[in-house]
């Protein structure tokens, strides 16, 4: 039983190092009371996680539809913005892993897959990748920050395109992409590492 709580701390640990190195703060952990596993804060937004995992590759996870109702329920009680439930080894049924638990249940779910695209994300862009993890989890910065640049349109193929010169830090901040890791049907490829403003 001690190399199972091992491994599940483990992965507990990769989670939650993830997010510490995006930029989230870490406030609670207790892996030892009945979730959620970690309590963190992004800008004053709280967000619950419960970490599960298996030694077993692919093994099929049956309760996923009461455990989201059971966070559904500790995202109300503790006040926080949603609640993800992280995944390791585990199948999860690809209804699970777009945004219908989010828009029911304030659930995201992650599994391998889009933790190794965070993993990668954050190397990429340090701290700058919580923009991109909010975006995804549902939150928004309800700022009225705006900003104009200028901008050469160009047309090719029909399309409108506009052409712009901006610091990397801020456009990670201001905008979103849909990326080919984190969802087969998107377009975008990973970012290479690039020299962001510390």
């Amino acid at each position: 039983m001690a190399g199972k709580k091992d491994y599940s701390k483990k992965f507990h640990n990769k989670v939650n190092n993830l997010l510490k190195k995006a930029g989230f703060k870490i406030e609670d952990v207790n892996y030892h009371k009945p979730g959620p596993d970690t309590i963190c804060n992004v800008d004053g937004d709280k967000i619950l996680l419960q970490c599960k995992s298996t030694k077993e590759i692919n093994k099929p996870y049956r309760s996923l539809e009461r455990l989201a109702d059971e966070y559904a329920t500790k995202v109300r009680k503790h006040r926080a913005k949603v609640a993800i439930l992280a995944f390791q080894n585990y199948k999860i049924m690809d209804k699970y892993l777009g945004d219908k638990l989010l828009k029911r249940n304030k659930i995201v779910v992650w599994n391998d897959r889009i933790i190794d695209y965070y993993d990668k994300t954050v190397d990429s862009t340090g701290h700058y990748a919580k923009y991109s993890i909010k975006g995804d989890l549902g939150i928004s910065d309800n700022t009225n920050e705006y900003f104009t640049v200028p901008a050469i349109k160009v047309e090719q193929n029909g399309r409108q395109f506009f052409i712009f010169r901006m610091f990397p830090e801020d456009l990670l901040k201001y905008s979103y992409v849909f990326r080919r890791q984190y969802n087969p049907k998107a377009y975008q490829r990973m970012l290479k590492k690039i020299g962001l403003k510390k």
